[in-house]
Formats: structure tokens, sequence, C-alpha cells
């Protein structure tokens, strides 16, 4: 047994968060905070460091753990958040299946198929702090292969006085091709960068 918070399409858009360590602060028992201007640490019942190595994220099954610190760098993962299409939590030591890293908990981001967003998508958010978001997506297809091309920006000021600003963009691709009615195969390609203030002179 095992406690499990599944965070669907429909609740990750009434909670208008931008980022998914937004999201997960619906998950019972987690906590999310800054490290400092743009890094944000998750953790389960606080125990948790800067990087939050004690629990184990993969997007579509794949582990996103960064050995180089030990953890997950959030601000870096290439993912827009209007292409998730639901997030799977496991609470407690009970993943301990999914490895090493999986002690507190375990969290899967799924994204859409491609062949649920076709067409043309574009969204712009502005708000406080010089906040400015915008997203432009596309999806189609070509025979048995189906695609979506997501680009991203999303821009802060940060605090006042201190040098917490960001400035990043994304690009992403996805590609799912069905091969048989029992093979296919999937194809993620994602990008992500720009200047980002750590909040200390």
């Amino acid at each position: 047994p095992a406690a499990i918070t599944v965070i669907d399409r429909d609740m990750i858009e009434a909670s208008g968060a931008m980022t998914i360590p937004d999201v997960l602060r619906l998950v019972p028992g987690f906590q999310v905070g800054h490290i400092d201007g743009h890094r944000s640490t998750v953790a389960y019942h606080g125990v948790t460091d800067a990087y939050a190595r004690r629990m184990q994220v993969l997007v579509d099954g794949r582990s996103v753990y960064t050995p180089a610190f030990g953890g997950v760098l959030w601000a870096d993962l290439p993912l827009a958040i209007e292409d998730i299409e639901r997030i799977e939590v496991i609470r407690g030591p009970n993943g301990v299946t999914y490895g090493a890293n999986a002690f507190s908990a375990v969290i899967n981001i799924v994204t859409r198929h491609t062949s649920l967003d076709q067409g043309v998508f574009v969204k712009y958010t502005r708000g406080d702090i010089d906040t400015r978001r915008g997203l432009m997506r596309y999806g189609g297809t070509s025979g048995d292969l189906s695609y979506r091309m997501t680009l991203g920006y999303q821009e802060d000021s940060g605090f006042a006085n201190r040098p917490d600003n960001k400035q990043v963009g994304l690009a992403t691709f996805r590609g799912d091709y069905q091969a048989t009615p029992k093979d296919a195969l999937e194809i993620q390609f994602g990008y992500n960068a720009g200047p980002r203030g750590k909040g200390r002179v």
C-alpha cells in the first residue's frame, strides 16, 4: 500500500500555477520554498536540502535526477506547464522500487500525448513584479506521426532590492509515431536557458 496523489490537467489549470513547484504545493505533506532568487526546493515532511535529493523525479517515466548536484534543478526542466497532462506522486518510502533516490517520495510528471494538442495555441500572461509569460504551441500530424512544438518565455523582476530577476526561454518537441497497433515510438527534445539572478549581491 502507498499514499498517492494525482494532480490532473483540470486541477493544474484551476490552480493558476506557473511553475511545477507551485503545483506541488497542492500535495499533502509537501513543502515548497526558495533557496535563492529563482531556485525552488520541494520537500516531503521537511526532509530535504537545497536539491531535494531524497525524492525521485521522473518526466514520462524517465529520471531527471542530476548526479552532479545530487538532486533536481526545477528551474532547468524544459517543460511548459501547459504541456503537462497530470502529476502522479507517491508519498512516503513505499516508492523505493523506483530506486535509491526515492527515499521520501516519487514524482512522475506525465506530459500530454501529441494527438491531444493539434493546431495552434497561444497564451500570454502579465502580472506584478514585471511578470511576463508567453507560450506558443503547434501540433500536427503526418501519416502515423503526431508531433508538438512549444516555445515559451518567462520573465520577472523578482523581489524589491534583490538581484533575483530572470529571463528564461524554452523550446520543446515531442513526436509520437505509431509503427504498429502494438508498437509506438516516442521522441522528446527540450531546451531551457536564460539569465537568472540568485538574489545575493
